[in-house]
């Protein structure tokens, strides 16, 4: 559902469908800031990290954990449904 097409004349539901949306938005914008900070974090372990294994691991991670800053929203909404976390729809 996309906030451009609420229509609050017709649809009884509209208000509601609303405030679902922006929860759904502070709530994306939660979970990116929370993966970025975990990307941080992992970049400066790997960086003190002296064995070599864990340090690639650790790495790998980083890039995983920092690529919610480059999704696009259709690949967002797919990382929430391989977490089992599933979006309203209307």
């Amino acid at each position: 559902m996309q906030l451009k097409l609420l229509d609050f004349f017709t649809d009884s539901n509209a208000f509601e469908k609303l405030e679902e949306l922006k929860a759904m938005d502070i709530t994306c914008d939660a979970i990116i800031s929370y993966a970025n900070r975990h990307a941080d974090e992992l970049e400066k372990l790997a960086i003190k990290e002296p064995n070599r294994e864990r340090k690639a691991e650790l790495l790998k991670w980083h890039i995983y954990a920092g690529r919610s800053r480059q999704m696009l929203p259709k690949q967002f909404m797919k990382c929430f449904s391989t977490t089992g976390l599933y979006i309203w729809e209307s």
